[in-house]
């Protein structure tokens, strides 16, 4: 890329006042002044700006645009200037004759076409701006003005493309005329009239806006043209980024300014209340349609920036963007401490209105900006050529291959909950010996069997769940399945049985049995309110915290509604409370509502805040139960697992350990093998192993652990269970085991952590997998552990631990040994909403549009089906580098996260709703990375990293001096050659601090 001369935009009175050719190095991200020959022989330009650019056969050429005479701004003498370049080896400047010269001009627009340059429209200075089009023919150098007729509106600071044998200009700002039909100085308002000129017939034609995403008033832009081949003459896409529209800053605070900018430019009016423009549009040549691209991070609103191609790979355009001056909110503040000065800004610029009503957080200052972006699209060209991109190979998948939903339905089964309101707890004694009056500790969401009943005899027999103990009636609140009612009954003790366990039989005849609503509890929809001041949605400590120790309610204060929903299993008693507090969706039964107001409403003033109160004391009350029962089991196994040390893993573990990792539920069968040192810890496991190698977004959603005694297959439903243990006896050991996780976490998801894994995790960062691995005897020799991965959509897996004698790869910690399946999307609503979208790219099902609009099928031609795929798959946090098959598994690439992983820097929990913040959740459709490295800076602690291998887990102290740290044993004998001569010295020094 190439840019000569310009002035500085920031100051209104600048000149311009350099020569300089910048060369930037698109390989390496580099800038460089060109060398120029001067003196003897060359023809060295004036200083420039507002002038145009092109090359022509290995050379530059400059023409127009505007220079310095006796300290004021000129239109410059419409020469034409060429660097020679080609061939030479300091490049020389020379003035080229040309015949029939247009007239001078600054601000105007130009393009190179099938040999030929065109100009059109610019700022003639004095007399404003003009609507002339003129054609240079690069063979000869001779200019000649094309015919005119019903010409563009004149204008400058606008743009243009040529293709199909057209000239194309869109926007640009015109010139205001007083009463007496003087120019004014400050106002040049942008336009959006778009129009073309035909090439044969010699004529100007309108160009009809086609799409939902107009340009809008629109100059100073960046246009890029999009070749589907090198050599190609007509562009088939053209990108226009950022620009220019000028706002009129006293109607900002005129009227109802929301409703004047929406009836403009729709949702997106509050972009327009500032001048300088972010959006990414393309226009489709063929078609004539605009399409707005959307960035999945924000970017800055510029204008004149500069744009490449810097390569295609496999249907992926990587562009790069950058430069130009707009608005960087590093320097772009109106806090209180600047708007005085912002004030006399205001004050002191001859074009700002002189009404004291403007705001001074309405007014901005330009500021040039030297970042460059790089931008990868895959839906530039939309349409059948691209028949090799991966794209259609997700089109194209066939049925056996698209992915499912594999139900066991079984007792033990980790997906049960997707069929039917059971969990392993309702297949075991729920503990109380019968129903007794006011026995909530122990009926609380126990099932129930009424009988003798008179009023209701169609219930007798019927199994529900015990509620709340109602004292004015003596009854308790039973609730029957929400498949076979939604609402509540009172019921006596003696019109009460305990239900029993379920039997694997009843399992298999529910299973069957037909019915008008799904047998699953409903999806819950959950909304935490909190109280507070900040208008960041920043989660400060743990949701669980905030709602036990939550402040008095006061009207003053900020609230703050935090919202997720929840598809795991509900335990029993969890049923009881939301269906206590909540609301079901009565039409499908399908969805659940829940809202807790984090307050304490000491007097409530009216029956809304009486409602909020109730329900706030009756989860509270669930919530330290939960923690008071938790709390005790968890202190327990901490202090079983500190007994395990380092000889006792040693010995049950060796040197390594085989983990294989099955989500569970999901057909084709997605999984993971892989080796792995019995020194990770469980936190690590999750945050540099698992998320690496599964492909989810690692320090953002809540997860978990726990020990189980068996696995589950999906396919024959068979389990992985030791021989000398009974079914029975299994499942008391899941109801007794101990889920392992964060202590503190701030992720959004943690609110549901009481709905089923309970009140409080044990501390993974002090638990390592040889500890738990050697923690019990282990009949087969394997051990079984469950992980749960977002509580949200509840992502859960299987693991099978075993030791590893085999060979080792030269690897530190972590190895990649196979895989099958690809990468799910998070946030998307788990595994049914994603079969859902899968269909719909594949074609088999219909999409429903923004406009309420169905269309039956959608395929990679269809800008309905790019945007599915955006919207749903590529925005989410996990998947925003996503330019290739997601249901295709890569180990090459996957080694390399994992590998980067293990030497990332250990990421503090307690600060997951940060990256929920930096993460925006609601753009889609584009990424972009400034230099993005796969490598991470090591800290400057050397006890942060491996001396060796650079890995971050697993690590050691020297134990003489504590100065440096080792992965592994072997590590530190390598090492030791080199570090003997440090280790006796930083020994006495670190003594001597001491």
């Amino acid at each position: 890329i190439y840019r000569h001369g310009g002035i500085d935009f920031g100051s209104p009175n600048s000149l311009p006042d350099n020569n300089d050719v910048w060369e930037f190095d698109i390989d390496k991200r580099t800038w460089r002044v060109v060398e120029v020959k001067t003196g003897i022989g060359s023809n060295v330009p004036e200083h420039r700006s507002a002038h145009t650019m092109f090359s022509w056969k290995g050379d530059l050429y400059i023409w127009g645009g505007m220079q310095e005479f006796g300290g004021q701004r000129h239109v410059a003498k419409p020469d034409l200037y060429r660097l020679k370049m080609k061939g030479q080896k300091t490049p020389q400047w020379e003035l080229v004759k040309t015949k029939h010269r247009p007239p001078g001009r600054s601000e105007h627009a130009g393009v190179v076409y099938r040999g030929k340059y065109y100009i059109t429209c610019g700022n003639f200075g004095a007399v404003g701006p003009g609507n002339d089009t003129w054609c240079l023919n690069l063979s000869n150098f001779k200019w000649a003005s094309l015919r005119n007729g019903n010409g563009p509106v004149k204008r400058h600071c606008h743009n243009m493309w040529a293709a199909n044998n057209k000239l194309y200009v869109l926007g640009g700002r015109i010139a205001v005329r007083g009463s007496s039909g003087e120019l004014s100085n400050c106002s040049s308002p942008s336009i959006e009239e778009f129009v073309s000129y035909d090439l044969e017939t010699k004529t100007w034609s309108t160009v009809d806006i086609i799409g939902d995403d107009r340009p809008h008033d629109l100059s100073e832009y960046t246009v890029l043209p999009l070749y589907k081949e090198e050599l190609d003459d007509d562009p088939s896409t053209i990108i226009v980024f950022g620009g220019y529209r000028e706002v009129e800053l006293a109607r900002l605070n005129e009227g109802d300014v929301e409703g004047r900018l929406k009836a403009q430019y729709g949702e997106e009016w509050r972009a327009y209340t500032i001048p300088y423009i972010s959006r990414l549009l393309r226009f489709d040549v063929k078609t004539n349609v605009w399409k707005r691209l959307q960035p999945i991070k924000d970017v800055l609103p510029k204008a004149q920036s500069i744009a490449c191609v810097d390569k295609v790979e496999n249907g992926v355009i990587h562009l790069l963007i950058g430069e130009g001056y707009g608005i960087d909110p590093e320097f772009d503040k109106t806090s209180e401490e600047n708007k005085e000065e912002i004030k006399r800004i205001i004050a002191a610029d001859a074009c700002a209105p002189d009404i004291p009503e403007v705001k001074a957080e309405n007014y901005h200052s330009p500021k040039a900006s030297n970042k460059m972006y790089e931008i990868m699209i895959t839906e530039a060209f939309g349409d059948a050529d691209l028949k090799n991109c991966w794209s259609w190979d997700i089109y194209r998948l066939a049925d056996n291959k698209l992915p499912r939903l594999r139900i066991a339905i079984a007792p033990y089964s980790p997906t049960l909950h997707n069929m039917i309101d059971l969990t392993y707890e309702d297949f075991l004694h729920s503990g109380a010996d019968a129903v007794l009056p006011n026995d909530e500790q122990n009926l609380l969401g126990v099932r129930v069997q009424l009988h003798g009943l008179v009023g209701r005899k169609e219930l007798n027999g019927m199994v529900a769940r015990c509620g709340y103990w109602m004292a004015a009636t003596e009854r308790y609140q039973v609730f029957l399945p929400l498949y076979e009612s939604d609402s509540s009954i009172s019921v006596k003790p003696s019109n009460l049985n305990l239900a029993g366990p379920v039997t694997p039989e009843e399992l298999a005849r529910v299973s069957i049995t037909p019915s008008a609503y799904p047998r699953r509890f409903p999806k819950v929809g959950m909304a935490v309110q909190i109280l507070n001041d900040s208008t960041s949605l920043r989660i400060v400590r743990p949701l669980m915290e905030e709602i036990l120790d939550a402040p008095v309610w006061d009207e003053d204060t900020k609230l703050n509604q935090l919202f997720d929903s929840y598809l795991g299993p509900v335990s029993g008693k969890a049923q009881i409370i939301l269906r206590t507090i909540g609301k079901i969706e009565p039409k499908t039964r399908s969805g659940f509502a829940c809202v807790i107001t984090a307050a304490k409403f000491t007097r409530p003033k009216n029956s809304k805040q009486a409602k909020h109160a109730k329900n706030m004391e009756i989860y509270v009350n669930f919530l330290r139960d939960l923690k008071e029962r938790d709390t005790v089991r968890v202190q327990g196994f901490e202090a079983k697992v500190a007994k395990v040390d380092d000889s006792m893993v040693l010995k049950e573990c060796g040197e390594w350990l085989k983990l294989t990792v099955k989500l569970d539920g999901v057909l084709p069968p997605v999984t993971r093998e892989l080796i792995i040192s019995p020194h990770v810890t469980v936190r690590c496991l999750h945050d540099q192993v698992l998320t690496a190698v599964m492909g989810w977004a690692s320090n953002f959603h809540a997860y978990a652990f726990r020990k189980i005694p068996f696995i589950v297959d999906e396919l024959n439903h068979d389990i992985s269970l030791s021989s000398t243990m009974k079914i029975c006896d299994s499942l008391e050991v899941m109801k007794e085991s101990c889920w392992m996780g964060p202590k503190v976490s701030t992720a959004l998801d943690s609110m549901f952590m009481p709905l089923y894994i309970g009140g409080c995790l044990a501390n993974d960062t002090r638990i390592t997998l040889g500890q738990l691995f050697a923690l019990d005897e282990l009949d087969d020799g394997k051990m079984y552990l469950q992980y749960v991965h977002d509580y949200g959509d509840w992502w859960s897996h299987s693991i099978t631990v075993s030791k590893y004698a085999d060979e080792v790869p030269n690897t530190s910690v972590a190895y990649l040994m196979s895989g099958q399946g690809g990468i799910l999307p998070e946030d998307i609503g788990g595994m049914p909403v994603f079969m859902e979208r899968i269909n719909q790219l594949t074609g088999k099902l219909g999409v429903e549009l923004e406009d309420g609009k169905f269309v039956e099928h959608v395929d990679p031609n269809s800008e309905h089906w790019w945007e599915l795929l955006n919207v749903d798959i590529r925005r989410k946090s996990n998947m925003r580098s996503l330019f290739e098959n997601p249901l295709e598994f890569n180990l090459e690439k996957t080694r390399a996260k994992l590998d980067a992983a293990l030497r990332r820097p250990t990421q503090k929990f307690g600060k997951e709703s940060l990256n929920m913040i930096a993460r925006d959740l609601h753009k889609s459709g584009l990424t972009y990375e400034n230099n993005k490295k796969c490598s991470v800076s090591l800290p400057k602690n050397a006890t942060k990293f491996c001396a060796v291998c650079s890995v971050t887990v697993t690590l050691r102290k020297c134990s003489v001096c504590q100065s440096i740290a080792y992965c592994s044993r072997e590590h530190q004998v390598e090492h030791w050659s080199v570090h003997k001569h440090d280790c006796k010295r930083l020994k006495k020094t670190n003594n001597k601090g001491k």
